[in-house]
Order: C-alpha cells, then sequence, then structure tokens
C-alpha cells in the first residue's frame, strides 16, 4: 500500500509539472517562437548542404598541380573539355582560419567543383590566376567570403591571361559576413547564374579594373546591406549584363552601379532600389537600363539627352533618374522605399511636383542641376530629403 501511495504521488507530481510547463508555454509565447526560429535556422543550414548525404569530411583543399592532385585522390578527370578535374562532395570545417578550397594558377585546363559544403572559413572556395573552371551547386555558406575570385596587384603580361571563362552556377552562399561571391580586377567573360545569396554584407561583388562580358543572371540576392555591388568599368565594345535578378529587402540597395557598360533588363527589387555613381555624363551615356527593371512592383525609368519629358513619361514610377535632360516635368509619382527617389544628373529646367518620396537614402538628388524646382511634395523620412551636389 505504501508503495502504490508513493507511485500515486509521483504521478501527481509527475502531472503538476506537466500542467505547469504548459501554463508557462501558453503565457510566454515567446518560448515558442525563439524555439522556432532556431529550429528553422537549424534546419535551413543543414538543408542547404546539398547532397550531404553523399559528402565525405575533408580536410581544406589546395591545388596548384592538378596531376598531383590526380595522383592524392583529390579530383578526377583529366581536365579537357569534356573530363574536366572535378572535385566533389566534400565538407570542410574550416575551423575559424584560411580557405576550403584554393585552386591557383591553372590556365589551359577544365575544372569543376561540385557539391561541397565549406563553412567557418575566411573563404569558403577561392580560385587565384584560373580559367575554365567551373563552381556548381556548392554551399559556401557562414564564412567570412563565400566564393572569391582573386587577382594580384599590378599583374604582369602573364598574368593578364588568367581569370577568363569562369562559371559560378546554382550554389548558396548565405551568412557570409564579407561577400557572398566576389569577382575581382581583371574577371572577363565570367558567368554568375541562379545563385542564392542572402544575408551577406555584399551579395554580388565585382570590384576592380578592366572587365568586360561578364553575366550576372537569374540569382536571389536578398536581405544582404548591398544585393549587387558593381564598381567597376566594363567595355563598351563587350557591355557586362545584369539581368532577371530578385533583390529583396536588401539594407542600402539592391543594385550599386558605380561604373558604366552595363545593361540592366528585368531586375526586381523591393524595398530599395538602384544606385549609380555620378559618373560624367559620356560614361553615363554607357549605360542601358531599361523600364523592365522593377522596384516595388513599380517601373525604373532612365532617360539621358532627352528633353520636354511628362507625365507620360514616367508611368507607375518606382524610380527616376534623368541625366543631361531638361525642359521636363515630373509629377504625381510614388517613389518611395527605393533608396533614391528621383535623381537628377548634369540637368537643368527640371520641376518636380506633387511627388511622394519618402523612406528612402535620398528623397530627391540634383547632381550639377541647374534652374530646377521642387515644389508640393511629401518628402519624409528620408536620410536627406533634398540634396544638391556638384
Amino acid at each position: 500500500m505504501k508503495q502504490l501511495n508513493k507511485r500515486t504521488r509521483e504521478r501527481k507530481i509527475y502531472t503538476l509539472v506537466i500542467v505547469l510547463t504548459m501554463i508557462f508555454c501558453l503565457l510566454n509565447p515567446e518560448f515558442y517562437t525563439l524555439n522556432s526560429k532556431n529550429k528553422k535556422k537549424e534546419v535551413e543550414f543543414f538543408e542547404n548542404k546539398i547532397g550531404l548525404k553523399n559528402s565525405i569530411i575533408s580536410g581544406k583543399i589546395y591545388i596548384n598541380n592538378w596531376s598531383s592532385a590526380v595522383e592524392a585522390g583529390i579530383c578526377t578527370g583529366s581536365g579537357t573539355f569534356s573530363d574536366p578535374y572535378v572535385v566533389k562532395d566534400l565538407i570542410i570545417d574550416g575551423e575559424g582560419t584560411g580557405t576550403g578550397i584554393l585552386i591557383e594558377h591553372s590556365k589551359n585546363f577544365y575544372f569543376r567543383i561540385e557539391n561541397c559544403t565549406i563553412f567557418n572559413c575566411e573563404t569558403g572556395i577561392s580560385l587565384t590566376l584560373v580559367n575554365n573552371g567551373t563552381l556548381y551547386r556548392n554551399n559556401c555558406s557562414f564564412n567570412t567570403n563565400g566564393i572569391y575570385l582573386d587577382f594580384p596587384n599590378n599583374p604582369s603580361q602573364e598574368a593578364l591571361q588568367y581569370n577568363k571563362n569562369n562559371t559560378i552556377l546554382e550554389n548558396i552562399a548565405n551568412n557570409n559576413t564579407d561577400n557572398g561571391i566576389f569577382l575581382g580586377p581583371h574577371c572577363n567573360d565570367s558567368r554568375i547564374i541562379a545563385n542564392t545569396i542572402n544575408n551577406n554584407k555584399y551579395g554580388i561583388n565585382l570590384w576592380g579594373s578592366h572587365r568586360h562580358n561578364n553575366i550576372i543572371i537569374g540569382n536571389t540576392a536578398n536581405k544582404n546591406l548591398r544585393g549587387i555591388y558593381i564598381d567597376c568599368h566594363g567595355n563598351e565594345n563587350n557591355y557586362s549584363i545584369i539581368s532577371n535578378n530578385i533583390l529583396y529587402n536588401n539594407k542600402d540597395y539592391g543594385i550599386v552601379l558605380a561604373g558604366f557598360c552595363y545593361n540592366l533588363t528585368g531586375n526586381i527589387m523591393k524595398g530599395s532600389g538602384l544606385c549609380l555613381g555620378p559618373n560624367n555624363i559620356e560614361a553615363m551615356s554607357y549605360l542601358k537600363i531599361d523600364s523592365s527593371n522593377l522596384v516595388n512592383n513599380k517601373h525604373i525609368y532612365y532617360y539621358i539627352n532627352k528633353s520636354n519629358l511628362g507625365q507620360d513619361n514616367f508611368i507607375n514610377a518606382g524610380q527616376i533618374y534623368l541625366v543631361n535632360c531638361r525642359n521636363s516635368i515630373i509629377s504625381d509619382v510614388d517613389v518611395s522605399y527605393a533608396s533614391l527617389g528621383i535623381v537628377l544628373y548634369h540637368s537643368n529646367n527640371i520641376t518636380v511636383m506633387n511627388v511622394n518620396s519618402s523612406n528612402n537614402h535620398y528623397g530627391i538628388f540634383l547632381y550639377n542641376t541647374n534652374h530646377s524646382y521642387t515644389m508640393e511634395n511629401i518628402i519624409t523620412k528620408n536620410y536627406l530629403g533634398v540634396e544638391m551636389g556638384v
């Protein structure tokens, strides 16, 4: 009987603990929310490790001689177009330092890095002075830099024969503290296609000089500081293409373009928009930006060397750039949440009236613009409402 009473008391205590726990959770919904968020983050991280079941744990990989790498069992293939060298199905924890996979000085061979998960490194995958490389379906998240194509300072003439014809396709580069995907100087004929690059400082970053014929197509770059950041000039004979990218809720800008010889079409931005560097008129004439680019489901209008523009030229405008334009009126549009609402470069006699340009870095920005007027506009919650520069 004593044993039975003891069991009864234990059941009552156990029941009481369950009831109190349920009451605590009901009265503290944040308990569920916090654990749900943590679980979701954990699940997303492991789901992002593409092909994890087929992968093996590996130390860091360094290759500057493909024949030696084949002999060591690091890769397969013969380095031809039809039978490239292949490094695949690896999981690499960098333990906070170094580069997960580093390939250097590969000029005449074809190679592919595929289905590798690399994290906790200074750089996930780094290609330095290489041609004909393909990075396919790798996960380079939770590093300082996800994917990095590098080039030396003050390059020799021999070095200029490298960093061509590289493809970055369907990779994941999330939650890196600096760059998701970075291309340094002299990276030409590169293709950045259908990658997912979220929660980085810079999603896709092209920096340096002497670039041409690069394409950035069909990527998703959300919740970065800057979704796509271009700080380099192209070549007027070989325009680089930035097309059909999804860029939602990037903190500063969806796309920053501080260069020329780029063709922008079909990019979709929300919460932030396009920022163009104030180049001279000739340089800005080497930009092709059509109204298929959207900000907050509205059109970007980029006009250069135009006059007598009116309301019919700004239908459903989400962001407006006028370069070397004159005798025009911008009226009755809402260009809020576009980072830069209305930008006038080297323009004259422009009237901006009855416009809502709120929640931007700059509501209305006038650069080297004269005899222009702003009146009866709503310009609130911007970092600067109306800014003038020369």
